[in-house]
């Protein structure tokens, strides 16, 4: 069975859990297996996404957070956009910002889409399966 690879950074530990248990209760749901990273900022980020290319391991979705210490999100965009390795790595913003220039500016620097953070589990299950639908199936 394939397996996708999901980098999930953001350095809001509840916010990890949310998406960890969204994405672990999909297990079953998808025709892969599900394999999950988790950086708490934007250069580790970065360095597990660069030091994962050509394994197996490699991440096929980022799940972003903008607000982060060291580098944020809109940096790692930036950054990630620039790597020749990574620049095909789709990555969904999952941010708090809710106006609509922290979007575009996100989307102008290379998000395939930007969600505004939900504080449920259960929104957080149905972004999940959105972009599961989008960008793994």
């Amino acid at each position: 069975m394939q397996r996708m690879n999901v980098l999930i950074v953001d350095d809001d530990e509840d916010d990890v859990f949310l998406m960890c248990s969204a994405i672990d209760s999909r297990v079953g749901n998808y025709p892969f297996q599900i394999s999950r990273k988790v950086a708490h900022d934007g250069i580790a980020g970065i360095e597990i996404a660069k030091s994962l290319v050509g394994t197996d391991a490699a991440p096929d979705l980022m799940l972003l957070d903008l607000n982060m210490p060291r580098l944020d999100g809109l940096g790692v965009l930036s950054k990630v956009r620039e790597t020749p390795e990574l620049r095909h790595l789709p990555i969904v913003v999952i941010t708090t910002a809710s106006d609509p220039d922290t979007h575009e500016r996100a989307t102008a620097l290379g998000a395939n889409a930007v969600v505004t953070k939900p504080r449920s589990a259960a929104a957080f299950d149905r972004i999940i399966d959105e972009v599961f639908d989008t960008w793994l199936v």
